[in-house]
């Protein structure tokens, strides 16, 4: 049995219709993916949402755009922020938080705005570090 390309992956991921050639169907799945990904990501600064989509995708030309396999990792890194936090990263931070409680039950709040800085992909990579820890049960 072989083993799925990441192109076939995103494929059946999102559900394109069984018409026409398949770069066709490729290039409409990974736009659709990243229309999807796109809600639960924040643009850089200064870009909008759809200015975030066409560099994602790789602009006019698609040339420069993320690879099918960074797209497909991104893809898991939303579908885990929105099954174990609601698909949302304030949840996440929040969790991060908890962690971070002091004696008194007070958290630096300055703490909070770090971590809102930080990419939802090196949040998660920082709850595991916490629940292996013993920190999050």
């Amino acid at each position: 049995m072989s083993k799925a390309s990441p192109k076939e992956k995103i494929l059946s991921i999102v559900s394109v219709s069984g018409e026409g050639k398949w770069k066709k169907q490729a290039a409409e799945a990974k736009g659709k993916l990243v229309r999807d990904l796109a809600q639960h990501l924040e643009p850089r600064k200064n870009e909008t949402v759809e200015e975030m989509q066409a560099r994602l995708l790789g602009g006019k030309g698609g040339k420069g755009g993320l690879s099918n396999k960074k797209l497909l990792k991104l893809h898991g890194v939303v579908q885990r922020l929105k099954t174990e936090f609601g698909g949302k990263k304030e949840n996440l931070v929040n969790a991060l938080m908890d962690t971070q409680r002091g004696k008194d039950g007070k958290v630096n709040e300055d703490y909070r705005t770090h971590l809102q800085r930080k990419s939802v992909a090196t949040l998660l990579l920082q709850f595991d570090h916490a629940k292996k820890a013993g920190r999050i049960s």
